[in-house]
């Protein structure tokens, strides 16, 4: 992942990331993805990556709720 300029500091500041297979979950809809999470992370986030648009995937905006289930 390429950050813009601005931003290039903050995989410095995460020290290492983990990477776990997920669905995502919005009412009946639901998309896999890669899940990523900082080794010192913030507490209320994680990033989700996909091939698909997720936003288009589940129908959600900004302040809407899922649920993420990560595989064994």
């Amino acid at each position: 992942m390429v950050y813009p300029p601005q931003y290039a500091h903050i995989p410095e500041l995460r020290a290492g990331y983990l990477y776990f297979r997920a669905r995502i979950k919005n009412g009946d809809r639901v998309s896999s993805v890669l899940v990523r999470r900082a080794c010192n992370p913030l507490r209320t986030r994680i990033e989700a990556f996909s091939e698909l648009k997720l936003r288009d995937a589940l129908g959600v905006s900004d302040g809407d709720s899922v649920v993420c289930e990560l595989d064994e």
